[in-house]
């Protein structure tokens, strides 16, 4: 006994709310760090689906003669001078995309004719792959552009004259209300053309 009191051997009310809030500032900041994880893994996830969607397109693309119809040049600007998308008009959504989308090879182009395309559907539902509605931002669109060339690398004029083309395959998605891109480039020869 002190002064007349007995000793105390527990907290008192205030040091337990004292513990009680630090604990729930180190209970916020587990949370916080456990969302933040699960967004990350969201976008590397559909980062890793749209490389994958990009890689089927090479694939198929490698598997179409030099002279296919699929393959044929840009009819126009901007496709012509920026088919590699520099400018990122595939990652936005006005003028400058709609302008791409009117000169590049599309989905439609897949199977348009009666073509045979042995790739990934183009409504598929493979581990959450989507393509693009005109509801859905968020779904994958694939798209690729192309430019025969000579071999000075001037551009081949009629088409399937030249020696090889160059082909860029873009696959663009959504990712948190805002357009994503995924960009592959790849050199198709004529066969005998050098």
């Amino acid at each position: 006994m002190r002064n007349g009191r007995p000793a105390s051997r527990g907290f008192t009310l205030i040091e337990g709310l004292i513990a009680m809030v630090i604990f729930m500032i180190g209970v916020i900041g587990v949370i916080a760090s456990l969302l933040n994880a699960r967004g990350a893994t969201s976008m590397a996830r559909r980062a890793i689906l749209a490389n994958a969607v990009a890689t089927d397109l090479t694939e198929q693309l490698d598997t179409w003669p030099y002279d296919e119809a699929r393959l044929g040049p840009p009819p126009e600007e901007p496709c012509l001078a920026d088919p590699a998308d520099t400018s990122g008009a595939l990652e936005s959504r006005g003028a400058d995309y709609d302008s791409f989308l009117a000169c590049a090879h599309d989905e439609d182009d897949l199977t348009g004719d009666e073509k045979v395309w042995s790739g990934l559907p183009r409504h598929a539902e493979l581990a959450g792959v989507r393509f693009e509605s005109d509801s859905n931002v968020d779904d994958f669109k694939r798209f690729w552009v192309v430019r025969e060339e000579n071999r000075d690398g001037t551009a081949a004029s009629p088409p399937n004259t030249g020696v090889r083309k160059r082909i860029w395959i873009h696959v663009t998605y959504g990712e948190g209300g805002a357009r994503r891109k995924v960009t592959r480039f790849v050199t198709k020869f004529r066969v005998g053309g050098l």
